[in-house]
């Protein structure tokens, strides 16, 4: 007979959403001339099944609405009879997250036309491709491209984000006065991308654009800065600018997160100093 002693540990996610990491412990001594090389159980808890294999650890979550005063874990074997323990959870003390707050409502605005940019060269820059801005492009184009302040855009993919950070640079060289931008990457294949792409679009712009990518080598680097309106470089490269637009935001958690979130650590960190000023777009992909 398969019998099985049970551990869980309760985390709350959201106010509608627990996990719960359950360790089976197998209470027999395994005979593969019985058991042969695996055992299959369900597992229930209230009004959810899980089927697996032979497995030490399960991590899964349910979604009590509203919350119950416990659950119960049971873990039935598939093959032996009376083979079944079952385990109580008490939410009695558990605390749960405050609620989210309420979203905010999109603005019920008109199609912006090119015209809005009042910069005939910003406007030659997009007069083959765009006639009116998007729906979501005009949300963000006050806050990018008549103020200064700090942005994050948070849009599907397909929705021309790099075109709201193209707002926050035109603004910045509406300023001419020799301030340079830091456009962040995660990978060296979408850096040469852009290079190649914005030595195309901005070589007409005041006389036109140095776009450049930084190589890793200090030397090199130091005198691409000098040179460069536009640096593109990836995280691990970053620089000093006057404006630093972030793409690619929402790869924080995958394999290039850690030099993502380091380098906006340290973005943060030189902000809070008096003398330093910067603003941040940002966008996730």
């Amino acid at each position: 007979m398969s019998v099985f002693r049970q551990q869980a540990q309760v985390q709350p996610i959201t106010r509608s959403l627990i996990c719960i990491d359950l360790t089976i412990i197998p209470d027999f001594c395994w005979d593969e001339t019985i058991h042969g090389t695996a055992e299959a159980f369900c597992i229930m808890v209230g009004m959810l099944t899980v089927k697996s294999s032979y497995s030490m650890t399960l991590l899964f979550s349910v979604n009590p609405t509203p919350v119950p005063l416990n659950y119960y874990i049971s873990v039935v074997s598939d093959r032996w009879l009376h083979a079944e323990t079952c385990l109580l959870i008490s939410f009695k003390h558990l605390i749960l997250p405050e609620k989210f707050p309420l979203l905010t409502l999109l603005l019920n605005l008109q199609p912006l036309p090119l015209s809005a940019l009042h910069n005939k060269e910003f406007e030659n820059i997009y007069s083959a491709s765009i006639k009116t801005f998007n729906k979501i492009q005009i949300q963000v184009f006050q806050a990018l491209h008549i103020s200064d302040k700090n942005v994050f855009i948070g849009a599907p993919t397909g929705s021309r984000k790099t075109v709201c950070a193209k707002f926050a640079m035109l603004r910045l060289w509406s300023k001419r006065d020799g301030s340079c931008v830091v456009c962040i990457e995660p990978y060296q294949e979408m850096v040469n991308q852009h290079v190649v792409e914005w030595c195309r679009r901005f070589s007409g712009i005041q006389g036109g654009k140095e776009i450049v990518s930084l190589t890793g080598e200090l030397s090199t680097d130091l005198c691409l800065l000098e040179e460069g309106d536009v640096i593109v470089c990836m995280p691990t490269q970053v620089c000093v600018s006057h404006i630093c637009v972030i793409l690619q935001q929402g790869l924080c958690g995958g394999i290039v997160g850690c030099p993502f979130l380091k380098m906006a650590a340290k973005e943060e960190c030189m902000n809070g100093r008096p003398s330093y000023c910067r603003r941040d777009p940002a966008g996730w992909w």
